[in-house]
């Protein structure tokens, strides 16, 4: 969440100060910004987090295998 806002607030003062949007233009770029980081951010730690589980189950498999017989 907090890389979102940030990414919102930079998108924003960029669009402001480099691109030289004009007001409304300023708050449509923090808002695609911070949703599109947000988004990725959210997409990246899941497919990190669901890595690791599914690691973790093949472990586990593999030992059930190993004690097993």
């Amino acid at each position: 969440m907090f890389a979102g806002l940030t990414a919102g607030l930079t998108g924003a003062l960029l669009g402001s100060k480099l691109l030289r949007f004009n007001r409304n233009q300023t708050i449509v770029c923090g808002i695609l910004t911070g949703a599109l980081s947000g988004y990725f951010f959210t997409q990246a730690f899941l497919s990190s987090h669901l890595a690791q589980l599914l690691d973790q189950q093949q472990q586990q498999t593999d030992s059930s295998w190993s004690s097993d017989g």
